[in-house]
C-alpha cells in the first residue's frame, strides 16, 4: 500500500529533493560518459561550425509585422564574422510572397548563403484539421473553460500549424544539412543575434567540452537591439536557450510538436535541462513528451549566450507576466494565420466542422 504523502510534504520533495536527485543522476551520468570509449569521438576533429537562424512568418500580434526583415537586417549590419564559423539561413515556409520577396532579397544583397523550405499552397490546401478532439470541443467529452477550449482548438488545427510554421521541421533540416559542413550545428531562431564576446565564449566552450554532444546556450530577450553592440554587456540569460549540436549527435527535434507546444522545450526536457518548461500546463490532447532518451544528461551549459532581438512590443518581452503575454498573444497569431491560409487557399474552415 502507497503511504499517504501530504500536499505540503510533496511540494517540498519537488522544490529539494528532486532537483537534488537530478542533480546527482547528472553528475554520475556525466562521469560514467567521459570514461567510455563513445566519448573520444566527439572530441577528434578541428571545432568549426555552421550556425544557422531560421526565418519564419510574422504572425501580429506575437510579432510586429515587418519584424523578421527588419531583425534580419539590423543582424547583417551589426553582428561581427565568427572565427571558424560559417553562417547559412533558413528561408522557412514564408507564405507572404511579398515578405519573402524581400528578405531574399536582403539576404542577396549582403551575399549570405541561404536554403529554403517553399510553402506550396496546393499542399496546405489538402491538409485536414485533426478530427481526433471532436469530444473536447463539442462538450460531449467534458465542458472546457474558455481558455483550454482555445489550446484544444490550436490542437484540433495541428497538421496546418506543423505545415504553414514548421518550426522543428526547419530545426532538423538545418541539423541535417550542416552536418555535412562543420562538427558543431547551431540551428537558432531567426531573431537570434550573437555578440563577438558571445561568440568567443561558445567557441571556447565547445573545445574544452567537446565530449558532450548537446551545448546549452543561455538567452536573453532583448528590448532594445542597441545593447547587442556593447561588448561589456552581459546579461541575466533566464529565457528558454537554443541547443548546438555535434555532428554525431544522435537526438533531434520532434517533427510531430508544432509552434507553441513546447517543440524545443521538449527536446530539453528529453535530455534533462531542468528549467521553468518542466512546468508548463500539459493538456490531455498534447502529445506526451518522451521522459528520457539515450543521450540523457550528455549536455554542457555553455559559457556564452545569445540574444532574441526585440519583437516589436516590449510588454512580451519584460514583466511578471510577459510570459502569459507572449503565450496568448502567440495564439491569437496562429489562429489569424491560418484562418487566412485557408480563406486564401480554399482550405477546410480554421474552426473544425462538428
Amino acid at each position: 500500500m502507497t503511504p499517504y504523502v501530504s500536499k505540503k510534504l510533496q511540494k517540498l520533495r519537488n522544490k529539494y529533493v528532486a532537483p537534488f536527485l537530478h542533480a546527482y543522476r547528472l553528475k554520475k551520468e556525466r562521469e560514467r560518459f567521459a570514461r567510455s570509449s563513445a566519448s573520444e569521438a566527439y572530441r577528434e576533429g578541428k571545432d568549426d561550425f555552421a550556425l544557422y537562424r531560421i526565418l519564419g512568418n510574422d504572425l501580429p500580434p506575437r510579432h510586429r509585422p515587418g519584424q523578421t526583415l527588419a531583425n534580419l537586417e539590423f543582424c547583417l549590419v551589426n553582428e561581427p564574422d565568427f572565427e571558424d564559423c560559417q553562417k547559412w539561413w533558413v528561408v522557412n515556409r514564408i507564405f507572404d510572397d511579398n515578405r519573402r520577396r524581400d528578405i531574399l532579397a536582403c539576404l542577396e544583397d549582403y551575399g549570405q548563403n541561404y536554403v529554403t523550405i517553399d510553402f506550396d499552397p496546393s499542399e496546405y490546401a489538402r491538409i485536414e484539421n485533426d478530427p481526433g478532439l471532436s469530444p473536447y470541443l463539442d462538450g460531449s467529452r467534458e465542458p472546457l473553460a474558455e481558455k483550454a477550449r482555445n489550446r484544444a482548438l490550436l490542437a484540433a488545427l495541428r497538421p496546418k500549424i506543423l505545415y504553414a510554421v514548421n518550426n522543428n521541421g526547419a530545426r532538423n533540416a538545418a541539423l541535417e544539412h550542416g552536418r555535412k559542413r562543420a562538427k558543431w550545428i547551431l540551428p537558432f531562431d531567426g531573431n537570434c543575434m550573437i555578440s563577438g564576446r558571445g561568440w568567443r565564449d561558445i567557441r571556447q566552450t565547445a573545445k574544452q567540452r567537446s565530449i558532450y554532444p548537446y551545448h546549452v546556450v543561455p538567452m536573453h530577450r532583448l528590448t532594445d537591439n542597441e545593447r547587442m553592440l556593447d561588448e561589456h554587456f552581459s546579461p541575466a540569460c533566464d529565457e528558454e536557450p537554443q541547443i548546438m549540436f555535434h555532428r554525431l549527435s544522435g537526438e533531434r527535434f520532434d517533427p510531430r510538436l508544432p509552434y507553441g507546444r513546447s517543440p524545443k522545450a521538449e527536446l530539453l526536457m528529453r535530455l534533462g535541462v531542468r528549467g521553468p518548461w518542466d512546468h508548463w500546463e500539459i493538456d490531455p490532447w498534447d502529445i506526451p513528451s518522451a521522459q528520457s532518451c539515450s543521450d540523457w544528461g550528455r549536455f554542457t551549459v555553455s559559457d556564452g549566450w545569445v540574444g532574441r532581438l526585440y519583437s516589436g512590443n516590449a510588454a512580451q518581452e519584460t514583466g511578471k507576466k510577459s510570459s502569459v503575454r507572449r503565450m496568448t498573444h502567440r495564439d491569437d497569431g496562429i489562429l489569424r494565420a491560418i484562418a487566412e491560409l485557408d480563406k486564401r487557399y480554399g482550405s477546410s474552415d480554421t474552426r473544425p466542422d462538428m
